[in-house]
C-alpha cells in the first residue's frame, strides 16, 4: 500500500462506516500513535494542562486518546478540509487537530496562549505551589525509586532504564521535581514512535515487577520462571530486550519444555500472572503516603499498550482490569 513521504499509511475510507471499521481493525495502532503524540505535545508545552480542554480525570492522556478515537469513529470529519498529508495515519499524530476538534480552533489558540503567558510574565520563584518542595515522605518514595534502578538495570538492560525514565518523566517531575531524561542507544533512538511506545510500556511493567519485589519469583511455577528468566534476569541491550526463548529451554526442561514455542507460551502466561499481581497493588495499602504513591505509580505505569508489549493483548480479563484501573473506576477509594 502506498504511503506518504513520512511513511504513514493513507486512510482510504472517511465515511462513518469506514472510520468505525478502521478503529475496530487497527484500534491498538491508532492508540499507540495518539498516546505518543499527546505525550510529546505535553513535553513540548509543559505549561499546558489537558484539563483546560475538558480532560479533567486522573488519567488525562488516556482520556484524551479515548475521546479522539471516539471522535474519529463517530464524528463529522470532512477529508476535503484536511491537508493531503493528514488523510493518513499521520492524522493520529496531530494533537492540535484533535484538541481543536474538542474546543474549536479559536479555543485551542486561546488556551495555548493563556498557558504560555506565565512563562514570560512570572519569574520562576513566584510560580504557585506546584513548584514547592515535595514533603519528606514523597521524597523518601523518590529515593526508593532511584534506589531500585541499579537492580532494575541488572535484571534488564541499559535501554530499558532509559525507556523507564522517559515513560515516567512527567510523573517524576510532578512528584519530586526531577527533570532527568532517559538516555537511549542510537539504535533505540532510531526506532519508530510506535516501537518506542511499546518498549516504554514494557520497561514500566518490568520496573514494577522489580520495585514491588515480585522477583525473584516466589512461585516455582513454570510460567513465572519463564517470564523471570527471559525478561527479568538480564537481557541483551537490543530489541526485543529479552533472552531468546530458544536459549532458556534447558533451564525449563524439568517442566517438560522441549522447544522455544513452549517457552513462548509459558512466558506470556507468566507475564499475565505478574501483571495481575501488579494490578492488585493498584488497590492495596492506600492509607499511607508510600502506599498511595505505590498505587498511583502502578496505575500510571500500566495501560492497554502494556498488554501489546507483553504479547497478551487478547487477554480479556486483563483488559477489563486495566480499563477499570485506568478509567478511575471506584475513584472514591483514592480520595
Amino acid at each position: 500500500m502506498k504511503r506518504d513521504l513520512k511513511g504513514y499509511e493513507p486512510i482510504e475510507d472517511f465515511t462513518c462506516e469506514g472510520r468505525q471499521r478502521l478503529v475496530e481493525e487497527r484500534g491498538e495502532e491508532i492508540r499507540f500513535l495518539l498516546e505518543a503524540a499527546f505525550e510529546a505535545f505535553l513535553d513540548a508545552e509543559p505549561y499546558v494542562n489537558l484539563a483546560a480542554f475538558g480532560f479533567r480525570g486522573d488519567e488525562q492522556v488516556f482520556e484524551a486518546v479515548e475521546w479522539a478515537i471516539t471522535r474519529f469513529a463517530t464524528g463529522n470529519i470532512d477529508p476535503t478540509k484536511l491537508r493531503n498529508g493528514s488523510r493518513s495515519f499521520r492524522l493520529f499524530t496531530e494533537v492540535r487537530f484533535w484538541l481543536s476538534q474538542k474546543v474549536g480552533l479559536p479555543g485551542f489558540r486561546h488556551i495555548l496562549a493563556a498557558a504560555k503567558r506565565p512563562r514570560s510574565a512570572t519569574p520562576p520563584e513566584e510560580l504557585p505551589a506546584a513548584q514547592a518542595e515535595p514533603d519528606a515522605e514523597v521524597l523518601d518514595f523518590g529515593r526508593a525509586l532511584a534506589g531500585a534502578l541499579p537492580s532494575f538495570r541488572e535484571r534488564t538492560c541499559a535501554d530499558l532504564v532509559g525507556y523507564w525514565l522517559e515513560g515516567t518523566k512527567r510523573l517524576r517531575r510532578d512528584w519530586f521535581g526531577w527533570r532527568e531524561r532517559g538516555e537511549l542507544s542510537e539504535a533505540a533512538e532510531r526506532r519508530s514512535k510506535k516501537q518506542r511506545s511499546i518498549h516504554t510500556h514494557d520497561a514500566m511493567f518490568r520496573f514494577l515487577c522489580c520495585f514491588l519485589q515480585l522477583v525473584p519469583a516466589a512461585s516455582s511455577a513454570a510460567a513465572d520462571l519463564a517470564l523471570e528468566i527471559t525478561s527479568l534476569s538480564g537481557c541483551p541491550d537490543r530489541p526485543p530486550y529479552r533472552v531468546p526463548d530458544r536459549d532458556v529451554c534447558g533451564e525449563l526442561a524439568r517442566f517438560g519444555v522441549r522447544g522455544p514455542r513452549q517457552v513462548s507460551v509459558l512466558r506470556k502466561q507468566g507475564a499475565g500472572s505478574f501483571l495481575h499481581r501488579c494490578l492488585d497493588r493498584a488497590r492495596a495499602d492506600i492509607d499511607t503516603v508510600r502506599g498511595l504513591l505505590t498505587s498511583e505509580l502502578t496505575r500510571k505505569s500500566l495501560s492497554l499498550t502494556t498488554l501489546h508489549a507483553l504479547e497478551i493483548e487478547g487477554d480479556m480479563a486483563l483488559r477489563a482490569r486495566i480499563d477499570e484501573v485506568r478509567s478511575g473506576a471506584d475513584q472514591e477509594e483514592y480520595t
